[in-house]
């Protein structure tokens, strides 16, 4: 494993996650302060999952019999993805095997990192957020094992 792919093996915690457009404000869809986990093994598996924080529970215990509203609102507030990762020039690139998102799924996402100190910055290509073309921005930090 090379160095440069060692500074990214672990766990990290999500921080923030802006959406940005030019010329206009950032947009925080999940909130001031989202969750999040990404995991990288040394061995290649990339699995990231994203939610909003003070999401309300269902009326039902059972998780397949929410109601529609309620299963709607817990998809807009939730993302997430496995596969796997390498490290290509100034990229990582997730090929994504299975996704909250199906369209991702047998897909390359090509992200653009730094890492300084124990914090990861990630950012994404402009893609197509709400009829706009926005920069998605994570940042991350290294998480502390819990004793």
């Amino acid at each position: 494993m090379s160095s440069q792919t060692s500074v990214l093996v672990g766990v990290w915690d999500l921080l923030s996650l802006e959406l940005l457009a030019e010329g206009g404000p950032p947009l925080r869809p999940l909130g001031d302060a989202p969750a999040g986990r990404l995991i990288y093994t040394p061995d290649g598996h990339v699995s990231a999952t994203i939610s909003g924080r003070g999401r309300p529970p269902w009326a039902a215990a059972d998780p397949l019999a929410g109601t529609v509203d309620e299963m709607v609102g817990a998809a807009k507030t939730w993302t997430s993805y496995v596969g796997r990762w390498r490290l290509e020039a100034e990229e990582v690139v997730h090929e994504v095997d299975l996704s909250f998102f199906p369209n991702w799924e047998g897909q390359a996402q090509r992200r653009k990192w730094a890492v300084d100190g124990d914090q990861l910055f990630i950012s994404a290509p402009p893609m197509l957020v709400g009829g706009t073309l926005r920069v998605l921005r994570l940042t991350w930090r290294r998480s502390t094992p819990r004793r």
